[in-house]
């Protein structure tokens, strides 16, 4: 009986490799692996002569690497198509040539030529760099509490493992873009699986999610945005894999790596998780215990981190050192006119700040503002290209349009969960911040973009929603408008 089983146990382990040797043997001889990998070569290569600072190996290879990590599981995917793995590739090379952008002036214009020495002129990336240097003893560190400690300790952990070189962290980066555009492609398509054309949703979710400016530069740059991104999207990914009877090890290891990188890059962010996995909890008994494991997992780890604390502390700072600051030259002026007309926000009692709300969601839509591009070139030139959020905005206007259709329905989506969480926690962020910092709203994209590619891929089926556009891209633009008067 046991030979039986032996044999049986041989005959289907045979069967499954030989199953993921062929489709890993199609996916390499796909289009965009076979064609793309030399001409992103190309790319990358003449990028990094004309624009000395990174390493040409490190850029080269760590594109490659990011690009295959990301494309060749993607490929052995149902819902992607050769379309979307250009895109993935488009995507990946332009974030490596903001790579080699920054790292141009953060080592050649303003550096002294070493690319582990290089010169940072932001808060938030020389706090991040020297803290890795810190703890990775390098002599000339210096530690700082704030802003970046924790992403400092995350990033000196990747180049404890490889080396020295700022071009090494900003590459990480771009792997977590990319992977989070994936992801949410993936998150798109199985929300659709009731359709039989849900790669089309995937495909949209792809293309909405790769022209979102703001994302793809925190790509380039030493911010913790994009690792929290790949944490949100492991998370929302595996939360959906839990409702299938399939083996959980693999949605399991994506929620710890989730909870890995959370704790350390951004432990406030853990409460996204707490509430990601049980809003797409379905009522097996299976699905609830993991549900309460993570979640008990999370919990644990805010409680160890403090978290209470220490938002109550960059609270303070925050308010203090912007509404003091609002005369100061250091301040930037591009918020000039929102603190001339709500200077109060942030001393407001609690329900004048919900009824603010709206206001302050509003303006964390709306911002960074396409006229305020050089404003802060400090983060890298590369940054410049988040003004430009137009894509921001029409996914917007999507989502408003999808919730009411399914709110009106009263059609309870998997995409409208993950949108309502969405939401939370982006109203969360305007009432903390006043909507001044648009950039946490980054994380959320991929639980807000899955409803937009799904409204989008069957747009047919919705004849209101081309005049809902209109209207809305009216209302956006007049708004602009507004705002580039109040700035004048």
């Amino acid at each position: 009986m046991c030979k039986a089983f032996f044999n049986y146990f041989c005959s289907e382990m045979s069967t499954e490799l030989e199953r993921i040797f062929n489709s890993l043997r199609d996916a390499c001889h796909a289009s965009p692996l076979l064609y793309g990998i030399p001409v992103g070569f190309c790319i990358v290569g003449m990028t990094n002569l004309l624009l000395p600072g990174a390493s040409l190996l490190t850029t080269s290879m760590g594109w490659a690497l990011i690009f295959a990590a990301v494309a060749l599981p993607s490929l052995l995917c149902s819902w992607c198509t050769r379309t979307a793995a250009w895109i993935l590739w488009g995507a990946s090379v332009v974030m490596t040539m903001g790579v080699i952008v920054n790292c141009h002036y953060y080592v050649h214009i303003w550096g002294c030529g070493d690319a582990a020495r290089p010169i940072l002129m932001n808060l938030d990336h020389w706090s991040a760099w020297n803290n890795a240097l810190y703890n990775l003893g390098v002599d000339h560190a210096v530690q700082s509490d704030w802003p970046a400690e924790g992403y400092g300790r995350f990033i000196g952990l990747i180049m404890g493992g490889t080396a020295v070189d700022i071009a090494i962290p900003l590459l990480f980066n771009c792997f977590c873009v990319l992977a989070t555009i994936a992801l949410t492609a993936a998150i798109a398509a199985h929300c659709a699986a009731g359709r039989a054309d849900r790669s089309k949703t995937a495909l949209w979710a792809i293309v909405l999610m790769a022209l979102m400016v703001d994302l793809i530069a925190s790509g380039a740059g030493l911010l913790k945005d994009a690792p929290v991104s790949l944490a949100t999207a492991l998370t929302a990914w595996a939360a959906l894999r839990m409702r299938l009877k399939s083996n959980v090890l693999l949605p399991l290891a994506a929620v710890a790596a989730a909870i890995f990188i959370t704790f350390y890059v951004r432990p406030n962010y853990l409460t996204v998780l707490i509430v990601i996995v049980p809003a797409m909890c379905s009522r097996s008994t299976r699905n609830i215990g993991l549900a309460a494991i993570v979640v008990a997992a999370c919990v644990i780890l805010l409680a160890y981190a403090h978290i209470e604390r220490a938002a109550a502390t960059v609270q303070e700072h925050f308010s203090a050192e912007l509404i003091t600051g609002l005369d100061d030259s250091d301040f930037e002026p591009q918020h000039a006119a929102y603190y001339e007309i709500f200077s109060f926000y942030f001393s407001a009692p609690l329900w004048k700040r919900l009824l603010l709300l709206p206001i302050a969601m509003g303006v964390q839509f709306l911002i960074p503002l396409p006229w305020n591009w050089a404003g802060n070139l400090a983060f890298g030139p590369f940054v410049a290209i988040a003004y430009f959020g137009f894509c921001r905005y029409f996914t917007g206007l999507l989502v408003a349009f999808y919730l009411f259709t399914t709110l009106r329905r009263k059609q309870i989506t998997l995409a409208l969960r993950l949108c309502l969480v969405g939401l939370l926690f982006y109203a969360g962020a305007a009432y903390i911040y006043g909507g001044t910092v648009s950039r946490y709203g980054i994380p959320l994209l991929c639980l807000l973009v899955p409803c937009a590619a799904e409204l989008w891929a069957h747009r047919r089926e919705h004849p209101a929603l081309r005049a809902w556009l209109i209207i809305g891209g009216c209302g956006v633009a007049t708004a602009l408008i507004a705002c580039y008067i109040l700035s004048a």
